[in-house]
């Protein structure tokens, strides 16, 4: 948790997940949305404006 819309929430990457996760003896994998309150929206969406500006468009809709 949380799974990040167009960072890490694509099948590829969930079914690794999984499979990590039973390899380790895990036997569920409980995946969240994120959520963004206060000062934690301004710092995500400058971290992301640097790392992955192209998501500035998804996001801003997800989080208005």
């Amino acid at each position: 948790m949380p799974l990040l819309p167009g960072l890490c929430d694509g099948d590829e990457n969930l079914e690794a997940l999984a499979r990590w996760t039973a390899a380790f003896g895990g036997s569920f994998v409980l995946g969240g949305g994120l959520t963004l309150a206060d000062q934690q929206k301004e710092f995500f969406l400058r971290a992301l404006s640097k790392t992955q500006p192209e998501l500035l468009v998804l996001y801003s809709h997800l989080y208005p």
